[in-house]
């Protein structure tokens, strides 16, 4: 089999190539890195580009000198899949090269580029990466966010919160992400501001990150949008606000009980389990009546995290619930609260089905 795909490693196809070359890479079959090689040293810049794909595939190291010189390949196309290449192999003597070619003139090389130092994460690639925050394409700059969040370095935030203020929602997202995966408490008056972004799917980026930084300074922000007009970043600030775990959220969780939607009640109602904060009880009590099972689980599984022993008579009542998993729920949360009168058949954790939409 693997003989019929290096039958068709010069085809016309670009596209067969390309499947020939990759399927061989991958299978690290006798005689394929040289054979790569040869392809890597033709007239026909197609076949050089399968070339370095091929040895991209086959995380050999001995293919990192001939994709390293393929870097300055006179064709675009070469030049780029060597990128790719030297950013799965991820060997930091690539970062200079990589970084000179984040001024190429075509834009998929230095998209490729971008992503190659990602790979990389070397803080070494910071100040290239910075520079190409600035790139003529949004293309490169999103690139280029995202590769200095794989780096995770602190001394990147400056130039991210440059490009927080970017004009495409897509470098915004990127840049947001980065932000979050770094998780430097300098970032938090940066994102603030990206709850009220036009973009639905930024402000939710925004909500995601905060989370992940887990400042309380972000809590009043966060609870704003549990009014969201989008249904996804209502939750998405649930979510973010439960795992600061922050009591300030507290009015803005009750609030979001009511929600027309279930997963974002079933959401609010986990998010004050997380809390776990007395003032919670009576709002959870009253979900137990939700007309919605899944919500009426993640209340009593939010009563047994509080373990307030005013939750009890309520619990009792969830007992008699139409739903089985509601009444296991009911029994696990009493149990955490060493309840003698109804002493619970179920000890396991009742699990929450929660969909993080982020």
């Amino acid at each position: 089999m693997l003989g019929a795909f290096r039958a068709v490693l010069r085809d016309d196809s670009r596209c067969v190539r390309h499947i020939a070359a990759r399927v061989l890479g991958r299978a690290r079959s006798p005689g394929s890195y040289d054979a790569f090689l040869a392809l890597l040293r033709e007239a026909s810049p197609g076949l050089r580009e399968t070339g370095a794909l091929g040895l991209s595939e086959l995380e050999d190291r001995r293919a990192l000198r001939p994709l390293q010189e393929a870097l300055r390949d006179r064709d675009p196309g070469v030049r780029a899949m060597a990128a790719r290449g030297v950013g799965e192999i991820a060997d930091s003597s690539s970062i200079a090269a990589l970084g000179k070619l984040l001024a190429d003139d075509a834009i998929p090389v230095r998209e490729a580029a971008a992503w190659a130092l990602g790979e990389i994460a070397g803080t070494q690639a910071i100040a290239p990466l910075s520079q190409a925050l600035r790139d003529r394409s949004p293309e490169v700059r999103a690139m280029a966010a995202w590769a200095l969040g794989q780096i995770e370095s602190p001394r990147s935030v400056s130039a991210l919160g440059d490009a927080l203020r970017d004009p495409s929602p897509r470098v915004r997202r990127a840049t947001v992400w980065a932000l979050g995966q770094i998780a430097d408490g300098d970032a938090v008056d940066l994102l603030l501001p990206l709850l009220r972004d036009s973009d639905s799917d930024v402000r939710m980026a925004a909500t995601h990150a905060l989370g992940e930084i887990g400042s309380q300074r972000a809590v009043r922000g966060l609870g704003t949008l549990v009014h969201d007009a989008s249904p996804e970043v209502r939750r998405a600030a649930i979510w973010a606000l439960g795992d600061i775990g922050d009591g300030s959220a507290l009015e803005a969780l009750q609030a979001a009980l009511k929600d027309v939607d279930s997963e974002t009640r079933q959401l609010a109602a986990w998010a004050l389990g997380e809390i776990g904060n007395a003032d919670a009880v009576d709002p959870l009590a009253a979900a137990l009546k939700d007309r919605d099972a899944e919500v009426r689980v993640a209340a009593a599984w939010g009563l047994g995290q509080i373990e307030s022993t005013r939750a009890r008579e309520p619990l009792r009542a969830a007992l008699n619930d139409e739903a089985g998993d509601v009444q296991d729920a009911a029994r696990w949360a009493l149990d955490q609260m060493g309840d003698d009168d109804e002493r619970p058949l179920v000890k396991t954790r009742p699990r929450v089905r929660l969909k993080r939409r982020i």
